[in-house]
Formats: structure tokens, C-alpha cells, sequence
């Protein structure tokens, strides 16, 4: 069971630089990161 809920108007950023480029997600804990 996926945790992660996006809001639409939310954009989405890395959880460690807050950037919005070239992002992927953990399908287990829902965590951001970008590279």
C-alpha cells in the first residue's frame, strides 16, 4: 500500500535539495529524491 498522497496544486521537489528537476520517488516509503 502506497503512503504517498500528492495534492494536485502541490508541486513536488526533492526532499534533501528542493529541486523540481528530474525527481523519482521511493515506491516503499514515499521519500524524494532527484539524480
Amino acid at each position: 500500500v502506497c503512503h504517498f498522497c500528492q495534492v494536485e496544486n502541490e508541486r513536488s521537489t526533492c526532499s534533501v535539495c528542493e529541486t523540481s528537476e528530474n525527481l523519482w520517488i521511493c515506491v516503499i516509503c514515499g521519500f524524494v529524491g532527484c539524480g
